[in-house]
């Protein structure tokens, strides 16, 4: 309902406006009107250009520019006997199809300015897993590739967990709330900013913790099980059974680590 509103407001504006573009081209003298239609033009791509502030202050000054050039001209040929109606009409005129037009052109600069806004924001998503909440696959390849590159340049290694989680519920089939459960209480037990987690189908999960040791990465999965008890529905032995977190270390060698996640993706898929 709101749709076809928002499509009939739009059909009656160009109507409207076309109206009052014939009352123009009918009424408004020919030798003038190729001056109000630079102004028009130049009304359009100032809305279009810069903010709807700036182009406000130049519909107003075009109309009282307007305004005086109609009251000197009336005045220089008053003694020719104009018809002072017509003069006003032509002024109306001039002015709600102004306004009309810098409405009808901020309010399609507002539809597109929104859609970049919304393609911005599906693009951020994009990166995220919907359901655990961490990154996607392809994000975090992209983000590791980055790491790795910084490992090797300070000669530092890297550890990744693989966490698989088999825990399934009445229905044959791992919970959503608890893939999301396990990707928040990851988030929490790793360092912000600096370790990077994603979900790949299947529910296993990557921890790739950077300039760390074995030793680190123990004390990691340790954190992470602690974290995990303290949910309600997990206990000790739910997480002992069905989550499974083994720990994969790596040098700086980027490579090796991409061949060994696409691996792993491949004898998930098979």
């Amino acid at each position: 309902m709101k749709k076809r509103l928002l499509y009939a407001n739009f059909v009656i504006a160009i109507i409207v406006q076309f109206l009052f573009y014939h009352l123009f081209t009918t009424f408004v003298p020919l030798k003038i009107r190729k001056y109000y239609l630079i102004f028009f033009i130049l009304l359009v791509f100032l809305t279009f250009l810069y903010d709807s502030l700036k182009s406000f202050v130049f519909l107003i000054s075009g109309m009282l520019i307007t305004a005086f050039y109609i009251v000197i001209s009336s005045w220089i040929r008053i003694e020719y006997g104009i018809n002072q109606f017509e003069i006003v009409f032509q002024q109306m005129l001039i002015i709600i199809l102004s306004i009309s037009i810098w409405l009808e052109s901020l309010y399609l600069k507002n539809i597109v300015d929104n859609s970049e806004k919304l393609k911005e924001k599906v693009k951020q998503l994009e990166k995220l897993h919907p359901e655990a909440g961490v990154l996607t696959f392809n994000e975090f390849l992209e983000r590791a590739e980055i790491i790795f590159t910084g490992l090797r340049r300070r000669s530092e290694e890297a550890q990744l967990l693989v966490i698989k989680v088999s825990y399934i519920d009445d229905n044959n089939r791992i919970s959503k709330t608890l893939i999301n459960t396990i990707g928040r209480v990851l988030i929490d037990s790793v360092r912000k900013n600096y370790d990077i987690i994603c979900y790949i189908e299947n529910t296993i999960f990557l921890v790739l913790l950077q300039n760390t040791n074995k030793q680190g990465a123990m004390l990691v999965v340790d954190r992470i099980k602690q974290n995990l008890c303290t949910i309600k529905y997990l206990n000790p032995e739910i997480i002992e059974k069905h989550i499974d977190i083994k720990v994969e270390s790596f040098n700086n060698d980027f490579l090796a680590f991409k061949e060994y996640i696409q691996n792993l993706v491949n004898s998930i898929n098979s």
